[in-house]
């Protein structure tokens, strides 16, 4: 999480994909949030197999970040980056 955020500095990906849990004390929401608060246009999604209550309040955080559970078809996932 940390990399990515720090690789965000100098460069700019059209999408990111990225899971939940990620090694270290940043998570897939928080590396989503930080980008987005630097004013970021990049699409995100987030991939998860996590299904608990602190999954749930971290989506709250999110509002219109796309979430896929897995195991998911990467049809859907393929859906969601090339809408928009």
């Amino acid at each position: 999480g940390e990399a990515a955020v720090e690789i965000s500095r100098s460069f700019q990906p059209d999408v990111l994909i990225t899971d939940y849990l990620l090694p270290g004390e940043v998570t897939g929401v928080d590396l989503i949030a930080r980008l987005k608060q630097r004013g970021s246009k990049v699409r995100c999604v987030l991939v998860t197999g996590v299904l608990q209550m602190a999954l749930l309040e971290a989506v709250r955080r999110l509002h219109g970040i796309p979430i896929l559970i897995k195991p998911f078809d990467l049809h859907r996932l393929g859906d969601l980056i090339g809408s928009n």
